[in-house]
């Protein structure tokens, strides 16, 4: 795992089907608590591929390494 410089605290969120409002409420209110506590929080966002209903999703998911 890398450590991005800078960073001194990280909140991580799994997901398996795509950000909807309520994830990014979510995110957004942890980022907020961290702040409190922290200079430079980062997101982890970690999407988990998978089966799906057939015609509920077509969408394909492309992971970057930086």
């Amino acid at each position: 795992m890398r450590v991005i410089a800078g960073a001194d605290a990280a909140f991580v969120f799994q997901l398996r089907n795509p950000i909807h409002n309520g994830h990014a409420l979510l995110m957004q209110d942890t980022r907020q608590k961290l702040l409190a506590n922290h200079r430079n929080p980062v997101l982890l966002l970690h999407p988990l591929g998978g089966w799906t209903k057939g015609g509920l999703l077509r969408t394909i998911f492309f992971l970057h390494s930086f």
